[in-house]
């Protein structure tokens, strides 16, 4: 659990703190001193807070420090001190041992989509939908399933794609499928881009246009075919990265066996974070668990399972 919690995008509330020397007991006197408030993720290479901070009682070591939204905008796990110059000179960032932990928790307008909701995962941990306290966490094994799930049965999740391809073919095979919606093909021929029209059957081919192949295969579409006029077929322009292609990859409906094999992925890995292994519920023991610690996600044989119908099959270069 996060010492402090703020919602992105928030100022506030207020974060206040007792700032206690290093035997964890004696309050830091800070009459006469002041103080700052620093956050910053170790992925970062600056701050993303120092400021000034506000002594509340001097005496008994009582700082606050209220966030803007500025300081909120991004979400996420921070570490933090504070940093106090005493009245004698003397610098302390506090705590003396490790650090205080942010918590900056995605909003509603702007999170990410995710391939399960977390009330889902709250229920087949059977932990109480009032337990809040561990939102966060169950969040971020939420988003790192996804891509986990995504790694073995495509996309799910709409991704917008923007990509180059060789010509030379009368298709092109798209790198992430399935195709959820194509936005836009063109070819360069020289140094001239010439857009393509995208159209819906033969009958309405151009000298510049596209089609997708509907035929597609288990996961959907994945290949657009060249058009040209009165329905034919002709190749791109024979050069290497001479046609551009931004497209949507993804599903317009998440399967069932995608959403169960995705708690299951949660359920097995989280259990394993927690105490016993088994803390939050269902069972701990089941065959294909890890029998010690999993270096990064273990995906049990269930998973793969519920997925075989979902697989990414590999591209042919």
């Amino acid at each position: 659990m996060a010492d402090f919690y703020a919602k992105q995008g928030d100022s506030g509330p207020a974060w206040t703190d007792t700032l206690l020397d290093v035997d964890g007991v004696t309050p830091i006197n800070l009459t006469g001193g002041t103080v700052q408030f620093v956050m910053r993720a170790l992925t970062a290479t600056t701050p993303a807070i120092q400021a000034s901070a506000t002594v509340v009682t001097p005496a008994s070591g009582t700082v606050s420090y209220t966030p803007t939204s500025t300081d909120t905008a991004t979400a996420g796990l921070f570490n933090a001190y504070w940093v106090c110059t005493l009245s004698g000179g003397t610098i302390r960032r506090i705590p003396t041992v490790g650090y205080e932990t942010v918590e900056i928790q995605e909003n509603l307008e702007t999170a990410n989509q995710t391939i399960v909701e977390l009330d889902d995962v709250k229920d087949y941990l059977n932990l109480p939908a009032t337990a809040r306290s561990h939102d966060g966490e169950l969040m971020r094994f939420i988003m790192a399933c996804d891509g986990v799930i995504e790694g073995l049965a495509g996309d799910v999740l709409p991704h917008n794609r923007s990509e180059w391809y060789d010509g030379g073919q009368y298709w092109i095979h798209l790198r992430h499928r399935p195709l959820l919606e194509l936005l836009a093909v063109s070819e360069w021929r020289g140094p001239i881009e010439f857009p393509l029209a995208i159209i819906q059957d033969p009958g309405h081919g151009s000298i510049y246009s596209v089609m997708v192949d509907q035929a597609g295969n288990s996961t959907g579409p994945s290949r657009i075919v060249r058009r040209t006029a009165g329905g034919g077929v002709i190749g791109f322009p024979n050069m290497p990265q001479s046609v551009h292609v931004t497209y949507v990859s993804g599903r317009k409906t998440i399967p069932d066996t995608i959403r169960q094999a995705t708690l299951e992925l949660i359920r097995v890995n989280y259990q394993q974070t927690q105490q016993g292994g088994g803390a939050w519920g269902g069972n701990a023991a089941d065959d294909d668990l890890p029998n010690g610690p999993s270096l990064g996600f273990f995906i049990p044989n269930r998973v793969r399972e519920l997925l075989q119908r979902n697989r990414r099959h590999p591209r042919i270069a």
